[in-house]
């Protein structure tokens, strides 16, 4: 199992001031099994927010993210979003 720090959307407010909702980023510690994951690939619409200051603040604008999918035998596909580019969220998979 290979631990890895999952980016998921939390509750979502209303902003009066702005006229629409403002959705709360969350992280949070997930374990994935290497032999389940079917694809990895960049989060390119994480990747725009984070550049663009929506995400989590005080998080590093250059972050990148990773959509994983996994293959679980009992439930189908699931699909996963983590903290970190696809080339070493590859090479934490790999080890």
């Amino acid at each position: 199992m290979v631990k890895l720090t999952e980016i998921y959307s939390g509750p979502t407010e209303y902003d009066p001031k702005k006229a629409k909702n403002n959705k709360a980023w969350l992280l949070r510690e997930v374990y994935v099994n290497p032999s389940f994951v079917a694809l990895v690939k960049e989060n390119m619409e994480l990747t725009i927010k984070s550049k663009a200051g929506e995400l989590i603040s005080g998080l590093n604008k250059n972050t990148g993210f990773t959509k994983i999918l996994i293959n679980l035998p009992t439930s189908g596909i699931n699909q996963i979003s983590v903290v970190g580019a696809p080339q070493g969220v590859l090479e934490k998979l790999d080890e």
